[in-house]
């Protein structure tokens, strides 16, 4: 496998487009108190992005029996509500009386339901509730309806601490029942309301579960990938990512800026923006008063909506961004192409520059200057899908809005390669254009002109066609001793990077035989310029190096297994803090097989048992044949267990039982895939004098040694010798699976070796 792939009918892998928008309110207005129950410091809910509409929903457990509510986030709205009249069938909700508190933060002018004798099971109508209007962002549609209490419940987010996850008790909170049948029009398909999280509101999410768990009003969302959910955190955190080790976000990682307050749109979200840099260029904007919010109409200024997909100017910035905009793509050459609704500025996609590697030295594509810092986004443009156009992720919102700036959330970055470039070249030979009928790109990622590859499945070795694409890749730097008890300098944040994927569009099958989940695969082969291993290396210009911690070994065992490139540190803390780059690993040359350069070959010369050397009888075997490719040893930790040629593995079988009569062990039938197994009871017991004894299995090199175990049990009371019989002609001789391989392993491809750890015992 040369490169990564993933399956687009799942859309992507491998990327993390984390755009953590955080609000920060003061507390105030207590409403609800809390009982004197389990009070947890943060919650989370898991969130989900309609790819259709392309709006966030929140889903709520609430009601009884217990029940998930999917609601649209409304970053403006007043408060949550829901369409109860279709199989909202709660046995504890309870109408709001209009007399009480609850109904006086909802409306101002309190009005009480008035219903016929019949009205209550059939039009959700409870004489004497506090009616309310609830507000669809979308339609705009404003509807009556009732203010209602259910119990809701909630994950508190107990990352980080040393205590076990608080079981909070379901709590009581308002809602809005809506009850029209245009409620719910233009909302996400299976979203049953919308989740209000207004600033001023008493009654919106934050403010309810602010008051009602007596934490700060404070809330933040991971907006997660096209292939990743997301979530929404309620409280202030912690924001827990484990790459490369569990780091809370809210330590170092979050900028901040002030939060306006506009007078007439007291729910929104406002910033100060006080001018917009466009690929380091200030935009020229004429009448500064429109970045202003105007005391007395509140129009004017900046304000944050997530569910705006694209920023929405006000005609004029809009003008002055896009002219400095197409002079910057002219000074880099790029072609213009006719405009794709709703965007007025396209561009050629082929002639656009991949992302640039020099980091911070290169001003970001669009930044949003504040009085004290910045906001730098990572991409100024969206690729259309199905055509040539990659364009200015703008709106024009006319002349006269309510709002001059609205922010949004760009989240398509992905981009086809051209059959013509010469990442098409690296990729595929011979070079082959994507041809499309007219009907295909929207419906089968099949873009014209597209860049064809052949994606390979490791486990079922099918091939199936796709296409060569680009896309940002979020990382996190290995900034060494990182530990939660250990002071650090704050972890190195690193710009998104543009890197190619292929994109298997074959159909399922490509899919069978990966692990459950699984998008597609990651190929670290060795030659290859498009594998991972050597993109990253380019991209971040650090060694051709990676590692591998299996996860097993020292420690607990279940710890989070990790894959390091670049080169280090390894840092474990057993007993106390060490680095395995510093000594403790041994090396070994890599070979190259001509035949098969993706591959990490090594030079095993033979094969102790128990420090009996097995004879090899053709020590060809343990050659590559320079014509063919045939023979010798590899590496590959797909394999679970170590694969023999059928010679080798007799002689390596007879060697073993001989060793296991001299030990008393008692032999009982094989379990498959084994040939050979023991009755667990009767073998020695491990023996922990290190070098004295010798180590089950040792693969001899020229100048060292891989020793490793030789047994894995099976269940009951049987216990195997740990190879496969490979067969009489296997393209290679020996394949060492993971089982052999310790715990941790490095490939260093700049410097043409193989580092592992010995096992401390054998």
């Amino acid at each position: 496998m040369t490169s990564p792939f993933s399956s687009c009918i799942i859309i992507q892998f491998f990327l993390l487009h984390l755009l953590l928008l955080f609000f920060f309110i003061s507390v105030s207005d207590a409403q609800l108190p809390s009982p004197a129950a389990a009070r947890p410091t943060s919650i989370v809910f898991d969130t989900e992005r309609d790819p259709l509409t392309r709006q966030y929903i929140i889903n709520i457990n609430q009601g009884t029996p217990l029940a998930e509510i999917k609601l649209v986030l409304d970053l403006g709205g007043k408060l949550p509500w829901l369409r109860c009249d279709e199989g909202y069938t709660s046995s504890t909700y309870k109408p709001v009386k209009c007399t009480s508190s609850k109904c006086a933060l909802a409306s101002k002018s309190i009005k009480c339901a008035l219903c016929s004798g019949t009205a209550p099971h059939n039009t959700w109508c409870h004489k004497n509730a506090c009616t309310i209007l609830t507000s669809n962002p979308v339609t705009q549609a404003v509807v009556p309806g009732e203010l209602i209490t259910d119990f809701v419940t909630v994950n508190s987010n107990e990352w980080l601490s040393e205590k076990p996850a608080l079981i909070v008790p379901p709590r009581r909170f308002a809602s809005g029942c809506a009850t029209t049948s245009n409620s719910l029009h233009g909302l996400a398909k299976g979203a049953q309301g919308v989740a209000g999280l207004g600033r001023s509101s008493g009654l919106s999410l934050v403010s309810q579960f602010s008051a009602g768990f007596r934490f700060p009003r404070i809330f933040s969302l991971d907006f997660g990938s096209r292939s990743t959910d997301g979530k929404i955190f309620f409280g202030g955190g912690p924001y827990v990512y484990s790459y490369p080790y569990d780091n809370d976000l809210r330590r170092y990682y979050l900028s901040y800026t002030q939060l306006l307050i506009n007078p007439k749109i007291s729910e929104d979200y406002f910033i100060d923006v006080r001018s917009i840099k466009i690929h380091g260029e200030t935009v020229p904007i004429i009448d500064k008063r429109l970045l202003s919010i105007n005391k007395t109409t509140g129009v004017g200024g900046t304000k944050v909506d997530f569910q705006i997909p694209y920023t929405i100017l006000q005609t004029s910035i809009y003008k002055g961004i896009t002219k400095v905009h197409i002079k910057w793509a002219k000074s880099m050459n790029i072609t213009m192409v006719p405009p794709v609704a709703p965007f007025r500025t396209c561009y050629n996609v082929s002639t656009i520059p991949s992302w640039p590697l020099e980091g911070d030295s290169v001003p970001p594509s669009i930044t949003f200057m504040f009085p004290k810092n910045e906001l730098r986004t990572i991409s100024d443009t969206v690729w259309i899908e199905g055509t040539d156009a990659s364009c200015l992720a703008f709106i024009d919102g006319g002349l006269n809005p309510r709002t001059s700036i609205v922010i949004g959330y760009i989240s398509s970055s992905y981009k086809p390669v051209k059959c013509t470039s010469s990442k098409c070249a690296l990729a595929s030979k011979p070079i082959k254009c994507v041809s499309c009928s007219a009907t295909e790109p929207h419906k089968t990622w099949c873009h014209n002109d597209a860049c064809s590859i052949r994606t390979s499945n490791p486990v079922t070795k099918a091939v199936g066609y796709g296409e060569l694409i680009t896309d940002l890749v979020t990382v996190k730097s290995n900034d060494g001793f990182r530990f939660l008890d250990v002071p650090a300098p704050p972890a190195t944040i690193v710009t998104p990077r543009r890197f190619a994927f292929g994109c298997a569009t074959s159909g399922e099958y490509l899919l069978q035989g990966l692990a459950k989940g699984a998008q597609g695969v990651a190929g670290l082969g060795r030659s290859s310029v498009l594998s991972f291993i050597s993109q990253l290396s380019d991209g971040f210009r650090f060694s051709r190096i990676f590692a591998l911690d299996f996860g097993s070994g020292f420690g607990s065992s279940d710890r989070n297994n990790k894959i390091y490139f670049g080169g280090g540190p390894y840092v474990y803390a057993f007993p106390s803090y060490l680095d395995f780059k510093q000594g403790y690993l041994t090396y070994t040359p890599l070979l190259v097989n001509l035949k098969l350069s993706e591959e990490y070959f090594i030079d095993v010369i033979s094969i102790k048992i128990h420090g009996e050397t097995v004879p090899i009888v053709d020590k060809r075997l343990l050659s590559m044949n320079k014509i063919t490719g045939v023979g010798g040893t590899k590496i590959d930790f797909q394999a679970p267990y170590t694969i023999l040629q059928t010679s080798i593995y007799k002689a390596v079988t007879k060697v073993h039982i001989k060793w296991a009569k001299s030990m008393n062990v008692t032999m009982v039938p094989p379990v498959a895939p084994f040939g050979t197994c023991y009755k667990s009871s009767t073998l020695p017991d491990f023996v922990l004098e290190g070098d004295k004894v010798p180590p089950g299995v040792a693969f001899i090199f020229p100048k060292n040694e891989l020793r490793t175990g030789e047994m894995t049990w099976t269940g009951g009371d049987v216990t195997c010798l740990a190879f496969i019989d490979g067969g009489l002609y296997p393209k290679t001789s020996i394949v060492i699976g993971v089982f052999n391989l310790n715990f941790f392993v490095e490939f260093d491809i700049s410097g043409s070796r193989f580092g592992y750890i010995q096992p401390i015992f054998p």
